[in-house]
């Protein structure tokens, strides 16, 4: 084995590049365990993710991190909050790609609804003007 092989071998392998594993590390022979460098919390499954949570103190189903800076807990929210949009667009293009008629049909039929309620409005402003 060479030197290089026996260093990844001893320390756990990070499978990304978020920016949370600057704040935690993962847990050798234990999938998706992390642990909490500023408590030193073990964290159950869950990976980076759950990890987030405890370092940005949000309420779920782990304990929020005592001793992180106000930045870092800052960070993790920001974090978090772009993993939501994330996940709401893949939704949504998902939503699309399964039924892409769908959409482009409401869409369409939206608009042609609006310009009849305007001509229809635009109609009767005009006739009760007329009477008045």
């Amino acid at each position: 084995m060479t030197e290089n092989q026996s260093s990844l071998a001893s320390g756990p392998v990070v499978r990304s590049e978020d920016p949370a594993w600057a704040n935690g590390r993962a847990m050798p022979d234990v999938r998706n365990n992390t642990q909490c460098t500023f408590c030193s919390k073990m964290i159950s499954g869950g990976g980076i993710t759950r990890l987030k949570y405890h370092l940005a103190g949000i309420p779920s189903d782990v304990e929020a991190c005592k001793k992180v800076s106000e930045d870092v807990k800052w960070q993790m929210k920001q974090l978090l909050e772009d993993l939501k949009k994330s996940k709401q667009k893949k939704r949504r293009m998902s939503k699309q790609i399964a039924n892409p008629y769908d959409l482009e049909e409401d869409d369409d039929h939206h608009h042609h609804d609006e310009g009849n309620n305007d001509n229809k409005r635009g109609g009767s402003k005009s006739h009760s003007s007329v009477s008045n």
